[in-house]
């Protein structure tokens, strides 16, 4: 067995998968299945794929994994609801579903962080109040509710807004991805 090292981009700007990935490469990425799920050499100038293509996609519960391991750096544990046990990812209210439902471990805050993947529209900011809304009014007790919209990229007309309202604000992440060993 011989290791193999690749470090190429597998998405490009605005999603679109990386068409400049040599055979070698989408053979290590796809393994020997590879010509019956991407276009031949001839073809591939020609057929854009997208980064849902990739088995590298990342996932929401891939991202949330990331985040919650960070979360002692942001200051921030999740929120355990104290009648039922249940912990604040995912969590499920009538408002619908938050990402990550946390405490801040200064000042008792909630904080509710909204995960966007790609490019976060200003349809976000109100999920993200939306949720505000039900924390403050269900489970705040008083205390202060804050909202974190962590996107990859946000559009101009969210980054515009978010400027305006109180206790939110939009922090970005990347992955990087680093393939080490490849099995022939």
């Amino acid at each position: 067995m011989k290791d193999k090292f690749w470090g190429g981009t597998i998405q490009g700007p605005n999603g679109v998968f990386n068409d400049k990935l040599t055979d070698d490469d989408i053979r290590l990425i796809f393994g020997d299945n590879w010509k019956s799920r991407t276009p031949t050499n001839t073809q591939k100038s020609s057929v854009k794929r997208t980064s849902s293509d990739s088995l590298l996609t990342f996932y929401e519960k891939d991202a949330e994994d990331c985040v919650e391991s960070m979360l002692p750096e942001m200051g921030l544990t999740k929120y355990v609801d104290p009648e039922t046990g249940k912990d604040g990812r995912q969590f499920v209210c009538s408002a619908g579903r938050i990402d990550l439902l946390c405490r801040d471990r200064t000042t008792d805050d909630l904080v509710i962080i909204e995960l966007k993947r790609g490019d976060a529209a200003d349809k976000t900011l109100l999920q993200l109040l939306r949720y505000m809304s039900w924390a403050r009014q269900n489970i705040a007790d008083g205390s202060n509710v804050r909202g974190i919209i962590l996107t990859e990229r946000a559009d101009d007309s969210l980054t515009g807004i978010v400027e305006e309202v109180p206790n939110v604000t939009i922090r970005y992440y990347k992955f990087n991805i680093e393939l080490v060993q490849c099995n022939d």
